[in-house]
């Protein structure tokens, strides 16, 4: 199982609703340094960049939906 499938059955397995403090402990470990960080967006589109991006740069990359202004 690669990182990332491994990030995407925590997502798809445990909801910060459904999951207790013990559960979601279980499933945290100690990682390497990543050189990039991803934003993932509710419509399921992921982009990725450097770490240490501004949050307003993957927003601006995403584009802008006329009505749904970000603000």
């Amino acid at each position: 199982m690669t990182e990332t499938e491994g990030i995407r059955e925590l997502a798809v397995e445990v909801s910060p609703r459904e999951a207790t403090s013990d559960e979601m402990l279980s499933r945290i470990h100690l990682a390497e340094p990543r050189d990039t960080a991803q934003v993932w967006f509710n419509d399921g589109r992921v982009f990725e960049g450097p770490v240490g991006t501004p949050l307003e740069a993957f927003v601006r990359a995403a584009g802008s939906d006329p009505e749904a202004p970000t603000v």
